[in-house]
């Protein structure tokens, strides 16, 4: 299993910080899900902020990684965003209509103090 490069941020370190792969297609996308859900503190006010700034292309794979992780840090009742997406990758959400289903910051601090303050 790949390691993804993460920081705990935020107030108390809840606020885990993964950097997606550079490809999120099938060969990384089981393996990130996997680590954002071994990773997530288990505690009140954890929160997960995905950083793409080093991802490049999204496969369907990827997309739907994206949503199950979604769905597990809702289930949980954890903040999840995205941050640092390259222009390609935030034009794809768009045309997939899931901007409006990511929360979408423009940088880690930003992303980092939004999970933090929900």
């Amino acid at each position: 299993m790949p390691n993804f490069p993460y920081t705990l941020a935020g107030p108390d370190e809840q606020i885990l910080v993964l950097e997606c792969p550079p490809f999120l297609d099938h060969a990384s996308a089981d393996e990130l899900r996997a680590e954002a859900i071994r990773l997530l503190p288990d505690r009140d006010g954890a929160g997960l902020v995905l950083d793409m700034s080093g991802c490049h292309l999204v496969t369907s794979i990827g997309i739907a990684a994206l949503l199950q992780i979604d769905e597990f840090c809702s289930d949980r009742s954890a903040p999840f965003c995205l941050t640092n997406i390259e222009q390609p990758i935030d034009e794809l959400l768009g045309m997939l209509n899931l901007t409006r289903k990511f929360t979408i910051c423009s940088d880690r601090e930003e992303a980092v103090d939004w999970a933090a303050t929900l």
